[in-house]
């Protein structure tokens, strides 16, 4: 929708709105492609997102590489693959408290090898600490992959899986992969 709105600075949305969802495009001969709803928007600096929106798809705010901060509503319950992905400038992130889990990474295929490219949080370079919420259970392969300024976690007393084991099939990145900052993990009780 508003793919590539290079001079879009700031969006407060409307309290209708319930989804930020994704958009596949098929070409004739290429495999599909996903959109963001806000994806590459490199000026966008803030967006209030309302009480009432739910989701938040798949790539929905990749290379928003002005985006300082991000404060998910409570009723947001689903965070999509790569929502996050290169945002170099995300500083803050306040997740939804009733997330119930973190996206695995996409994997992309090239001349028949199979690539992990990225996670919910993977490159946001300037994110310096997250608290996982108790809500969620799953965090994914590759969530934090390349956040190389990330120095301390906090995780969910409610995590049954953490998939970090590297895959060799799919060249897979693990949880905590290139995080070159990160001195302290709060791990659950």
């Amino acid at each position: 929708v508003f793919y590539y709105c290079d001079y879009l600075k700031s969006v407060t949305l409307s309290t209708n709105i319930t989804s930020l969802p994704t958009y596949v495009v098929t070409y004739d001969d290429d495999p599909d492609e996903l959109f963001g709803f806000f994806a590459n928007c490199s000026s966008l600096e803030s967006i209030v997102i309302p009480e009432g929106v739910t989701t938040i798809g798949d790539k929905a705010f990749e290379s928003c590489t002005s985006l300082k901060e991000i404060i998910l509503p409570n009723t947001v319950t689903n965070l999509g693959k790569a929502a996050f992905y290169s945002c170099s400038k995300l500083r803050s992130v306040t997740l939804s408290e009733n997330i119930t889990s973190l996206q695995s990474a996409y994997y992309v295929a090239y001349w028949d090898e199979v690539y992990c490219v990225y996670g919910c949080f993977s490159a946001c370079s300037s994110l310096e600490s997250i608290t996982i919420p108790n809500s969620v259970t799953k965090v994914g392969r590759g969530v934090f992959y390349g956040c190389n300024a990330l120095k301390s976690v906090q995780l969910s007393n409610n995590i049954t899986s953490l998939l970090s084991t590297y895959d060799s099939s799919y060249n897979d990145y693990g949880f905590f992969e290139n995080c070159s900052s990160l001195t302290s993990i709060t791990l659950p009780d």
